[in-house]
């Protein structure tokens, strides 16, 4: 089985993003994608946090940007998407997205 690391089924976010903590976003998927697999959403610096999933027939994961996401140095964070098909690893799709302090 190949994994592949692409963001190519991943239409929201797009690259570069920019997210607030504490705001509600959501990440949207193609409807291309079959019906059989699931997905786990979480950041590659907050991998605890798991931020949504579930059937990739919903297409749209809503969730709160969480403070462990926040964007280092002025960097980007990686937004992971792990797809599963039968329990077994499919693909991950990943996008940058800034995440930046929530305004007081």
């Amino acid at each position: 089985m190949q994994i592949t690391y692409i963001g190519a089924d991943i239409i929201y976010p797009t690259e570069g993003t920019v997210w607030k903590v504490g705001q509600h976003v959501n990440v949207t998927f193609r409807e291309s994608i079959p019906p059989r697999e699931t997905v786990s959403i979480f950041f590659a610096n907050a991998r605890s946090i798991t931020l949504g999933g579930g059937p990739l027939t919903d297409h749209v994961f809503p969730f709160v940007v969480p403070s462990e996401a926040l964007s280092k140095n002025g960097g980007t964070s990686l937004l992971l998407a792990v797809r599963r098909e039968h329990f077994h690893l499919s693909s991950v799709d990943s996008v940058n997205v800034k995440v930046v302090p929530e305004l007081p």
